[in-house]
């Protein structure tokens, strides 16, 4: 549950999709699925993520997304403000593995956009922060991408936790050129493009797609996740 300025509500409260952000607070606060989610495959070749999120504070280490029993994906703000993004493939190899890429301001307390793509049949591996172009390159392995371990955590990642507020996150085990194609996620002023009441605009429903941030309220197929600790429904930032 999340919640509400003023009130405890359910998942989603009024308002369209589109409207709010969920705010975590970097102590308590954290979702999670204990199992894979309903269509995300244990292993696949082809991952996609995209997340739009403000981070509140600097000098600490922020966890976005991993799975906490392999450290097959993780993606974290360091206490440098730079991105740490790291996938790997079933032999255990990285396909991507980079501890500072991007800006070193992404815990500045302005809005930014990670989205990243692992996509072994097309043969690339990219990343995008804030529209600009961090990794294209070649998919280095011969396997496939190991996306699941037992578990799935959100806003806490190897113990750190994620103050600040995210929305629009969006992820599927489908292949994507996020360079190519990043306006389907991501509008030319920054802002985030429309994917449709169930997320499908990249091309069909995705496994996760909270709009408003809340892993509680999907409007993929992946089912909801567990929310623990009280994190608060927000106006969407700007």
């Amino acid at each position: 549950m999340l919640v509400y300025p003023g009130r405890l509500m359910g998942p989603r409260g009024g308002g369209g999709a589109g409207q709010f952000a969920t705010q975590w607070d970097g102590t308590n606060d954290w979702a999670s699925y204990s199992s894979t989610p309903t269509g995300l495959s244990t292993t696949g070749p082809a991952f996609t993520m995209s997340v739009f999120f403000q981070c509140d504070s600097s000098g600490i280490f922020q966890g976005i997304f991993g799975t906490p029993s392999t450290s097959n994906i993780r993606m974290l703000i360091r206490s440098t403000g730079t991105l740490q993004l790291e996938v790997k493939d079933t032999a255990g190899s990285f396909l991507i593995n980079h501890v500072n890429v991007g800006p070193n301001d992404l815990h500045d307390g302005n809005v930014h956009h990670v989205i990243f793509a692992a996509d072994r049949s097309g043969n690339k591996t990219q990343l995008v922060i804030d529209g600009a172009t961090r990794i294209n390159t070649t998919y280095p392995t011969a396997n496939d991408i190991a996306i699941m371990g037992a578990s799935i955590d959100m806003i806490r990642v190897s113990g750190f936790k994620f103050h600040g507020a995210w929305w629009e996150v969006w992820a599927d085990d489908t292949a994507h050129d996020v360079v190519t194609d990043l306006t389907t996620w991501r509008n030319a002023d920054g802002t985030p493009a429309p994917l449709g009441a169930d997320g499908s605009a990249p091309g069909a429903q995705p496994v996760i797609y909270y709009p408003d941030g809340n892993p509680a309220d999907n409007k993929g197929i992946g089912g909801n996740a567990t929310i623990t600790g009280a994190p608060v429904q927000i106006a969407r930032p700007t």
